[in-house]
């Protein structure tokens, strides 16, 4: 059993117990299920009601962080950022409007791209009421800007509007948004939503989405260097760099860059073959896609990978 579910079960059973211990206890727990693939297979088969229990506890007892954790959980369900807790999507909502009541700036902008992302056209007049309140309240949320420009590209609890979209982009990438930056350069390098393709500012906002720490400006800029694509040159050395870059960068390994940064390393794509890195990175890439899509995918590139799967504390 691994030592952060003990902690979680042994804090569950004391009375009275210290909500903010509760609390770190769950999110510790979270992170290691979901680090650790095995995990899942080597705690009771009820470990995720008892997470669920923890931060419903934690929560009761004021600590906001617990339901934007369990609405996360319910959000992801069933994939690798929450592979003990089923996909309830009503639940995350749920979860998310309790930490908004108690405060949490981020609970309403989590309604609402749950909302959106979850396809929910039957509360998309909340959706855009709760943008419309959050930006009255706090215009320094980017966030709300975006998603404003999300729904009003769609229709989606509002008129359907491309100029006023374009609006709420250029606003938010202004105020340094990372999303919004990315999401003016894929219109430009791709002509939608209303403009004219235009590769060089298409990648003069993908360059200002990538200093904001957007991995998937990163990634794009991986995959152009390898091909030579959007006017950039065919450079592998410049590829591998991004594609690090976007693995790299966050906590949560980006899935695909990983995946192309490990296949780079393999095949000695820049210099001579790194099978101990590569290894590194595809697994990270197994983490995120799953062990039969990158096996699959090497396969049918002809490519031998001989897993050397990476330690962990789970027995």
């Amino acid at each position: 059993m691994s030592t952060s579910y003990s902690n979680l079960l042994s804090l569950l059973g004391t009375p009275d117990t210290d909500p903010t211990s509760l609390l770190n206890a769950a999110m510790e727990f979270s992170a290691e299920s979901a680090e650790v693939p095995e995990l899942a297979s080597a705690v009771a088969a009820d470990a995720g009601e008892k997470l669920i229990e923890a931060l419903e506890t934690s929560g009761a007892r004021g600590m906001s962080d617990a339901f934007i954790e369990l609405g996360t959980l319910y959000r992801a369900g069933g994939t690798w950022r929450s592979r003990l807790i089923e996909r309830h999507i009503d639940n995350a909502l749920d979860a998310f409007r309790r930490a908004d009541t108690l405060g949490h700036r981020d609970g309403s902008i989590m309604v609402v791209d749950t909302i959106y992302h979850s396809g929910r056209t039957d509360l998309a007049s909340e959706a855009w009421a709760r943008l419309r309140s959050i930006t009255d309240q706090d215009p320094s949320q980017t966030g709300a800007l975006f998603m404003q420009g999300l729904l009003t590209q769609e229709g989606f609890g509002v008129s359907r509007n491309l100029e006023a979209a374009m609006e709420y982009f250029r606003e938010a990438a202004d105020r340094n948004d990372a999303d919004a930056a990315f999401q003016l350069a894929l219109y430009f390098l791709t002509g939608e939503c209303g403009v004219e393709r235009n590769d060089d500012l298409g990648i003069r906002w993908l360059e200002r989405a990538a200093e904001l720490g957007s991995v998937r400006a990163m990634h794009n800029f991986g995959a152009f260097y390898g091909v030579g694509d959007r006017g950039l040159p065919r450079d592998p050395e410049q590829s591998l760099n991004w594609y690090l870059k976007a693995a790299s960068s966050t906590p949560v390994p980006h899935g695909e860059a990983s995946f192309s940064a490990g296949v780079m390393l393999l095949r000695g794509d820049v210099g001579h073959p790194q099978p101990l890195a590569a290894n590194a990175h595809l697994w990270a890439a197994v983490r995120v896609l799953g062990e039969d899509v990158v096996q699959d995918r090497l396969d049918r590139m002809d490519l031998i990978w001989i897993p050397l799967r990476p330690s962990t504390a789970v027995e």
